[in-house]
């Protein structure tokens, strides 16, 4: 309206219009322009969109001028409109907004993960052979490992590690869970188990090892993720 009014033209006496609109795909509303065909005065006219990304506006212009130095327009009207994806609030709004943005914070970090150790036993299955199995549980939505950081190898994965004094541990490996009879026994350094899941948010995974050692023998085992701190327990072997 104020460059009609600067130009001292009225709506009817445009030729054509050219509109000036970044590409659909930044402004995630498909074909805008034909919405706005009758607020820029532009239907029964002939009507062309103009998107170049950064240089939309200067492309519009230059598409307005070819118009008119190639003779077939008198009077083209240069219009367009954007979505900004962010603003910077009003300063009547900010404290609004960071109230908002600090409850968001505080909120992501009370959700970040808390591990404990929700079950532990040990059952004597032989001379000087036990079975350990280990529960950990994770009291926060977010999980120690996310599924894209496994899958792309981001980080280190977690570890649920096993030892003690004069023991060793045969054999270890994840279970479904711990009431499972079965695991999936690991090849390499059992006492080191390598979670690549991590521990889900509001969920647990259990562990089960097979160790050699004496009666009485004291056991140490320890949870550790790049997210959290680590869990831990002792067991003795007999109690």
């Amino acid at each position: 309206v104020l460059a009609l009014r600067d130009a001292g033209l009225e709506p009817g006496q445009v030729d054509a219009v050219v509109f000036s609109m970044a590409p659909t795909t930044f402004m995630g509303v498909a074909d805008a322009d034909r919405w706005a065909v009758d607020y820029a005065w532009a239907r029964g006219k002939p009507f062309m969109r103009v998107h170049t990304g950064g240089a939309t506006g200067g492309s519009a212009l230059q598409a307005a001028y070819s118009h008119v130095a190639s003779g077939q327009y008198g009077t083209v009207l240069v219009g367009g409109g954007t979505k900004w994806s962010s603003r910077i609030p009003p300063g009547f709004m900010l404290e609004e907004e960071c109230h908002r943005n600090f409850a968001f914070t505080m909120h992501h970090a009370d959700q970040m993960p808390l591990l404990r150790i929700s079950h532990a036993e040990a059952v004597q299955v032989g001379p000087d052979l036990w079975q350990v199995t280990v529960e950990v549980a994770n009291d926060r939505r977010i999980p120690t490992r996310t599924a894209r950081a496994a899958q792309r190898g981001i980080g280190m994965p977690d570890t649920a590690s096993l030892s003690g004094p004069n023991a060793e541990v045969v054999t270890a490996g994840p279970m479904a869970d711990r009431l499972s009879t079965t695991f999936a026994a690991v090849e390499h350094r059992p006492g080191a188990l390598r979670v690549e899941s991590g521990i889900p948010g509001l969920g647990e995974r259990a562990f089960r090892y097979i160790v050699r050692a004496a009666p009485g023998s004291t056991l140490q085992f320890a949870y550790s993720a790049e997210k959290a701190s680590p869990a831990s327990i002792q067991i003795v072997l007999g109690q």
